[in-house]
């Protein structure tokens, strides 16, 4: 086609080069740098992925060796709920959820002890306070359902008012805030744990939201749409003033960092499908991760950068997530840098040890993984170093 030696020696040159460059744009620090991609581009990029790391072979990804020789060990023989830390290293405690007694388990010789052997009629779930001395729990009963206070240490008891919808403690320990409906009419509240000086924040007609108390005096809420079926999340001042923080999200999941300055969320949308991102408070753009997974099926590192994902090995459907389908998945490790995936468990092929997460956290060194498995409801552990 060239007749002139020269020009096609010329493009020859230039192919070379322009393939050189291409590729130093892509690699950055030893990671694939996806930055410059488009919202739609790194969404299909991370589906890409997820597709390679479950077809390739045990040495082609990071950490994938380990991950399929992991141990997970059940530590419940019950179904389990509200798990978190214990009173050491690498111990759990949880509600068993049959009747409502708590447990202590430990990773290492799989011990267990009880805490509380009061058997609680109606029991739902509970809401742990940050110190782990004190429980909001929520019960059914004949009028309908009701939060209770608890404090392990005075063992003091009261009912939070009547309607309440959410409840969540400050930081610190020492307030709750809450929101109750009277009729068409709901409002925010911050009070003591026990309900006792409660002082009125916000009153409004949204039917349903669910509180956050991240850091400091800092409270948000998220609330559905019901004419668009979609979310916001929206910052809460002790004035009462409002700031929208993320809206019009679809299937919106929102998790705090420890530090509580970033958010972890997931939303479904018809073009880019589900996907996880992260927003520092400081910034107003979000980040889209490789991971493409529900934020309830994740947990922060205690750096407040890492991550800790179940992930799973088919993207589901928004149908599939609106009538909570649970998908088999695999655990990944990421960062909010979100260059790169690493597996670190993958059950061997078989019907057996399915997995999806839900309910998860590290231990306090970051050495141990625990989660309540969906599919059986069952408290799970995973060495991590």
């Amino acid at each position: 086609m060239f007749q002139n030696p020269k020009i096609l020696i010329f493009f020859i040159t230039i192919g070379i080069f322009g393939i050189s460059y291409f590729g130093l744009l892509l690699w950055h620090g030893g990671t694939w740098d996806l930055s410059w991609l488009t919202h739609k581009e790194l969404t299909a990029a991370s589906g890409d992925v997820l597709d390679k790391f479950s077809n390739q072979t045990d040495s082609t990804t990071v950490g994938d060796a380990s991950a399929l020789t992991r141990q997970l060990k059940k530590l419940s023989d019950e179904a389990a709920v509200s798990a978190v830390n214990g009173s050491q290293n690498g111990a759990a405690e949880f509600y068993q959820r049959s009747d409502g007694t708590v447990q202590e388990v430990l990773m290492a010789g799989y011990s267990a002890r009880t805490i509380s052997a009061n058997k609680l009629p109606g029991f739902i779930r509970s809401i742990w306070a940050p110190n782990h001395q004190s429980v909001i729990s929520l019960f059914a009963t004949s009028g309908g359902s009701e939060y209770r206070y608890y404090n392990y240490a005075s063992h003091q008891t009261a009912k939070l008012p009547a309607n309440t919808r959410s409840v969540v403690f400050s930081p610190d320990s020492s307030q709750i805030a809450y929101f109750a409906t009277n009729g068409d009419i709901g409002a925010i509240y911050l009070a003591f744990p026990d309900a006792t000086n409660h002082k009125q924040l916000l009153e409004t007609r949204i039917p349903e939201l669910q509180l956050y108390w991240p850091a400091g005096d800092s409270i948000y809420f998220s609330s559905l749409n019901h004419n668009s079926n979609t979310w916001d999340l929206v910052r809460i001042s002790e004035s009462g003033t409002l700031e929208n923080i993320l809206t019009d999200q679809q299937g919106l999941e929102v998790l705090w960092s420890p530090d509580g300055q970033k958010i972890l969320f997931s939303t479904y949308s018809q073009d880019a499908g589900l996907h996880l991102a992260y927003r520092a408070l400081s910034s107003l753009t979000p980040v889209i991760l490789l991971a493409q997974t529900q934020a309830s099926h994740c947990t922060w590192g205690i750096d407040s950068s890492t991550l800790y994902c179940g992930v799973p090995e088919e993207i589901p459907s928004f149908k599939d997530l609106q009538a909570g389908t649970f998908l088999p998945e695999a655990i990944y490790k990421t960062t909010i840098a979100g260059s790169k995936l690493e597996l670190i468990y993958k059950q061997k092929p078989g019907p057996q040890g399915i997995i999806s997460l839900q309910n998860v956290f590290v231990s306090p060194l970051e050495n141990y993984l625990f989660f309540l498995n969906n599919f059986d409801a069952r408290l799970y552990g995973l060495l991590l170093q």
